[in-house]
């Protein structure tokens, strides 16, 4: 084995996770630093030393692939996609129809990224599995979202997921991981490095100048030496990427020194990513070149290493040969490679590369990649397929479907958020011959990409001016166009400019009838809107009837859901609009649609699943550069009460009053109003949900009356309380499932006396029950036991308290949560007493470790740091915890723990 220098702590690290695999604990990982500086060397040593070993799947990320759907993915799977059982067959379906090998429907990225993690989950119960994707900035969109998914799963699987980035190359999935960031190596290392590792003789003055300018990169020591003279003697040492080109310019002068069949299959393995050895012999001999002998040389020559995969020494070996080969070996290797691939199972890749090669326009590869898109977009969404008819529009010799593939690639590329390609291929497509309807989809695309450009109120102006330009050729672009408009103006709140601007455009007399479902949910939403009282239920068969428009329109159609108290429907469409989403695109539409997701399913009481959502919704947001909506981490810091959720609130409430969005900063008065209900401050409750209701704004008002009771009814207002359960009643009355029944019998429960408030609490319960709004049956059940309690039937009250108490412990809801448990402690009840023997739940080992850190005073950092978790896993260990324990605090866990010699108490419950 090749010596290895300094990274002991590093290495100790590694060794241990890649031991605990063993065991069957499972995590994600993230491996970050500057290009050379030996994040995979390292990887591929500490796997080679560890005590016991371990399966390792690996694959790279590409450059060359991204516009390649589940390339790199396909890459990591290829040991798995041999069945071992029925089970491990269904999911291994799922990963052939994603990678195009079978026929079928394809699935989503959520469904791939279950199959995937379920295959790997079934090896890792064989033996350890180790997973690395190294280069994971190179991966391609749909690999990076399923390995996001696999993230989150792999600890619960037993897999080790270890993904390896540039250190410049952030996303905020990575950055949600546990991370190991290598810096440059000691000067003693370097040293060593350096004197043992190039033995060619150096002047002591290069020797000493090629230690400054690597500054401890282990590349850069081995690359440098070749490239730095005397005459740099007197340069300033070099920023890192003036180094990278350094580096990639060595690379390329030993190339130079190659035989020509050695440089052509080199060329060959850096043009295709696949790094499968089998079709790199098969190009060599296409190239006419002796496969052995030029892989000897390249692996003497430290280029790459074939074995049961092609692997360069380094990526930036494959991109300077890449860039510095002639455009005509370029070319020659392009058609080799399509040459021998398998037409069935390639097709795409075999049209991308035979494009690649192209030097003039070509209607039968413009056709082909035309094709590839239709295939992508099927597989994989927006970005593949956008990429696949740029290509194609630049092979069309005929100006009228150049234009049209052009504006294809248009379309599909601003639904993936790729907006100045999209300007430059409008522009392409409108210098062509577009018929009416063509001209109307670039103008609705144009305005599209200006509405995330520039202000509410000046997007909504465009998006009405399309409307109007459209109507008569294009109609149902106009509604789309409308659509668009009345979405942003809902953001900017009811009373805002774009809203009036947008109700004005509305209101004028149409040309054509309305008869399609887009056109009559937006007749309803309108008159809604601008004050009448339209039946909504007319919006909800729209929807019902063609769900596109909840998926192009999430935030719309979930205020026409939310208003109508439908929240388990809600829920369901939510679901199906973020599968649609990711299949098909647009980028906007899912975050939209996943923070609508990320909020119902909250609302049901499943906030663990409630926050991987926003964390999906903020990493998309990132990585397209837009701004995501906060509404859903609103909600869950208010009913998780942390110490910082008020703090968070207002600086919210005061941002959305600043920028002018309204649907904002109502909901976080009543986010506010929720917060304060939860932790008794009912005079804070009651003046933030005074707040909300003055707002007005749609599908959140009625939310912000129920806290408006609440806190009117403890704060002994009376006459605000019944005017607000008027308002309520009124809202509740045409809503006919049991959630909307439930809350209007809660809320009128609050305001009455004796006999009535009883039933109108069992009537409550009775509908509440039969649904999945936690959060609400748990309130119910809280206020029904306190009133209970009141009344001095403490026995009667027991009972529901400790439903509320288990509840919302398992919600995550802490300050609710407490107050049951004083609620309960008022009727004599010990609330966090056991009986010997009465524990259902058990904590599993990794929870009890958990638990006895975390009793000791340990923070979750400092807990995830010694089991070797990531803070965000040590906090779902701990909300399973206290739910098994029925506690709701650390300080409750510690009292647990100072009671462990107590016969008294119960000990934790160890399974």
């Amino acid at each position: 084995m090749a010596r290895f220098y300094g990274r002991d702590e590093e290495l100790t690290f590694l060794r241990t996770l890649f031991a605990r695999a063993r065991a069957g604990h499972g995590g994600a990982l993230t491996v970050r630093g500057e290009p050379g500086i030996g994040k995979t060397t390292l990887l591929k040593h500490a796997l080679a030393t560890v005590s016991k070993p371990v399966e390792v799947l690996w694959a790279s990320g590409s450059q060359w692939e991204t516009d390649f759907a589940y390339a790199t993915l396909h890459q990591l799977c290829g040991p798995l996609l041999v069945p071992s059982d029925d089970d491990a067959s269904r999911h291994l379906v799922v990963l052939q129809r994603a990678f195009g090998f079978r026929d079928g429907t394809a699935p989503d990225a959520v469904g791939v990224a279950s199959a995937f993690a379920s295959l790997a989950a079934s090896g890792s119960a064989r033996g350890p599995l180790v997973c690395v994707v190294d280069d994971v900035q190179w991966a391609d969109p749909a690999s990076a979202h399923v390995l996001k998914i696999a993230a989150s799963r792999a600890e619960v699987d037993g897999f080790v997921l270890v993904l390896v980035a540039r250190d410049s190359d952030e996303a905020a999935f990575l950055a949600a991981l546990p991370r190991l960031t290598l810096t440059g190596l000691p000067e003693r290392d370097a040293r060593a490095l350096l004197r043992t590792e190039f033995r060619a003789p150096l002047d002591e003055r290069v020797y000493e100048r090629v230690l400054a300018e690597a500054r401890g990169n282990p590349l850069a020591l081995l690359e440098l030496p070749r490239s730095v003279g005397y005459a740099d003697l007197t340069e300033r040492p070099d920023a890192r990427t003036v180094l990278s080109a350094r580096i990639e310019g060595s690379v390329q002068e030993r190339a130079a020194l190659l035989t020509q069949p050695a440089r052509s299959l080199l060329l060959a393995a850096a043009t295709d990513p696949s790094g499968d050895p089998e079709l790199l012999r098969r190009t060599a001999v296409e190239l006419g070149v002796d496969h052995d002998s030029a892989v000897q040389a390249l692996t003497m020559a430290e280029f790459l290493d074939v074995g049961g995969h092609v692997r360069f020494r380094h990526p930036l070996v494959r991109s300077a040969v890449y860039r510095a080969a002639h455009a005509e070996d370029r070319r020659r290797v392009h058609l080799a490679l399509a040459d021998v691939m398998d037409s069935a199972s390639d097709s795409d890749r075999i049209a991308w590369h035979r494009a690649q090669a192209a030097t003039e326009p070509d209607e039968g590869l413009a056709a082909a990649l035309e094709h590839a898109a239709n295939l992508a977009r099927e597989r994989a969404g927006v970005a593949a397929a956008g990429a696949f008819l740029e290509r194609s529009a630049a092979l069309s010799p005929d100006p009228a479907r150049k234009a049209e593939r052009a504006l294809a690639a248009a379309e599909e590329k601003t639904a993936a958020d790729e907006r100045d390609t999209a300007l430059d291929l409008l522009a392409t497509a409108e210098a062509g011959p577009l018929d009416a309807q063509q001209r109307a989809r670039a103008h609705l695309a144009r305005a599209r990409i200006a509405a995330v450009r520039c202000s509410k109120h000046e997007a909504v102006l465009h998006l009405v001016r399309v409307a109007h330009r459209t109507e008569a050729t294009a109609p149902h672009l106009a509604s789309e166009a409308r659509l668009d408009a009345l979405g942003l103006a809902v953001l900017a709140g009811r009373g805002s400019e774009a809203i009036r601007q947008t109700l004005a455009a509305l209101s004028a007399p149409q040309p054509t009838v309305a008869v399609s479902s887009a056109d009559t949910f937006l007749d309803c939403l309108t008159a809604w809107l601008r004050g009448d009282t339209p039946d909504l239920r007319e919006a909800l068969h729209a929807l019902r009837r063609d769900p596109r428009i909840g998926v192009r329109h999430p935030v719309l159609s979930a205020l026409v859901w939310t208003e109508l108290w439908e929240w388990e429907a809600l829920l369901g469409a939510a679901r199906q609009h973020v599968v649609t989403a990711r299949r098909y695109g647009p980028f906007t539409g899912l975050s939209q649609a996943l923070t609508v997701l990320a909020l119902a399913t909250a609302l049901a009481g499943d906030t663990k699943a409630a926050s991987e959502l926003v964390r999906e919704t903020e990493a998309l947001a990132e990585a397209t550069g837009t701004a995501p909506l906060p509404h859903a981490r609103l909600y869950l810091s208010a009913l998780e009460g942390g110490p910082g959720a008020g703090d968070l609130l207002t600086a919210a409430a005061d941002q959305a009053h600043k920028a002018g969005e309204g649907l904002l900063y109502a909901t976080a008065w009543w986010c506010t109003a929720l917060l304060h209900n939860s932790t008794g401050d009912y005079a804070a409750a009651l003046t933030a949900a005074r707040t909300a209701v003055r707002a007005g704004e749609p599908g959140v008002t009625c939310l912000a009356l129920t806290e408006l009771v609440e806190a009117a009814v403890r704060c002994g207002a009376p006459d605000e309380a019944a005017a607000a359960v008027a308002q309520l009643t009124a809202r509740t009355a045409v809503a006919v499932t049991p959630i909307g029944q439930g809350i209007g019998h809660a809320v009128r429960a609050l305001v009455a006396d004796g006999t009535g408030a009883e039933r109108h609490y069992e009537e409550a319960l009775a509908s509440l029950t039969r649904t999945s709004a936690v959060v609400p049956t748990a309130r119910a059940h809280l206020q029904y036991g306190a009133w209970l309690r009141r009344q001095g039937r403490r026995q009667d009250a027991r009972a529901h308290l400790s439903t509320a108490s288990r509840m919302f412990s398992a919600a995550g809801a802490d300050a609710f949560a407490s107050q049951a448990t004083a609620e309960l402690r008022a009727t004599g009840a010990l609330a966090v007493r056991r009986a010997p023997g009465d524990c259902p739940d058990q904590l599993t080992h990794q929870e009890a470790r958990v638990a006895q850190l975390a009793g000791n005073g340990s923070t979750s950092k400092e807990i995830g740091m010694h089991l070797h978790l990531s803070p965000r896993t040590v906090d779902a260990h701990l909300r399973s915890i206290f739910r098994k324990l029925g506690i709701t605090s650390r300080r409750q866990l510690r009292d647990l723990a100072a009671q462990q010699g107590d016969p008294q108490h119960t000990q934790l419950p160890i399974g």
